[in-house]
C-alpha cells in the first residue's frame, strides 16, 4: 500500500512540475516585443491636391524605441486604395528624419490615392502600422476616374487606413448652377 501511495505522489509531483514548466517558466524566459511600438513614422506633405507630373514633396520623422539598430532607410510609396503601387523610392534617414519627393506618373487617373511610408523594421508588423497621407490626384487630360469598385480588388484589411476613413466628408452646395459673381453656400457633412 505504501508503494502505491508513493507512486501516486510521484505522478502528482511530475504533473505539477510539467505544469510549472509549461506555464510559469515561459513568462520568465523572454519578454514579448511589440513591433508597432518599437518604431513609428510621422509623415507630412506640402499639400494634398496634385496634378499628374507634379512632385509630391514630403518630410518624415521617425520615433524609435530601438537602441541597438536604428533604421537607416525610409520606404515611400504612392499607392491606390486597393494597395497597388504606382510609384515609390527609398530615402536615407538622417537624425531620425527623411525628406524628398516622388513624381506622380503621367498615366495615373483622377482619384484618391495614398502616400505611405515605413521602415524595414516596421514591415515585421505589417501595413497596418505604416504612415499614410491621403492625396487627391487629378489628370486633366483623361476623363477616366478611379472608381470605388477599383478599390475592392484587394482583401487586405488596411486598404483604407483608419485615419483616412475619418477624413472623408461630403460637400453639398445649395444649388447645381451659379451665376458669375454670385455667392456660393455649401454644407459640409
Amino acid at each position: 500500500m505504501a508503494f502505491l501511495a508513493m507512486k501516486r505522489k510521484e505522478k502528482i509531483s511530475t504533473f505539477i512540475f510539467l505544469l510549472w514548466l509549461t506555464t510559469i517558466l515561459p513568462l520568465w524566459s523572454q519578454e514579448p516585443r511589440s513591433f508597432p511600438d518599437a518604431e513609428e513614422v510621422g509623415l507630412i506633405t506640402d499639400r494634398n491636391l496634385y496634378i499628374i507630373g507634379e512632385d509630391i514633396q514630403f518630410a518624415a520623422f521617425i520615433a524609435s524605441e530601438l537602441t541597438v539598430e536604428e533604421s537607416k532607410v525610409l520606404y515611400v510609396e504612392l499607392i491606390a486604395p486597393n494597395g497597388k503601387r504606382a510609384d515609390g523610392n527609398k530615402f536615407q534617414i538622417t537624425n531620425a528624419s527623411a525628406h524628398g519627393c516622388l513624381q506622380i506618373p503621367e498615366e495615373m487617373v483622377t482619384g484618391h490615392y495614398y502616400l505611405r511610408a515605413y521602415t524595414k523594421y516596421m514591415r515585421n508588423a505589417g501595413p497596418g502600422v505604416y504612415a499614410y497621407v491621403s492625396l487627391k490626384i487629378i489628370n486633366p487630360f483623361n476623363n477616366e476616374i478611379l472608381s470605388i469598385t477599383d478599390n475592392t480588388e484587394s482583401t487586405q484589411p488596411w486598404d483604407v487606413p483608419k485615419v483616412a476613413k475619418e477624413e472623408i466628408f461630403l460637400i453639398a452646395p445649395e444649388k447645381k448652377e451659379y451665376v458669375v459673381g454670385e455667392s456660393v453656400n455649401v454644407t459640409i457633412v
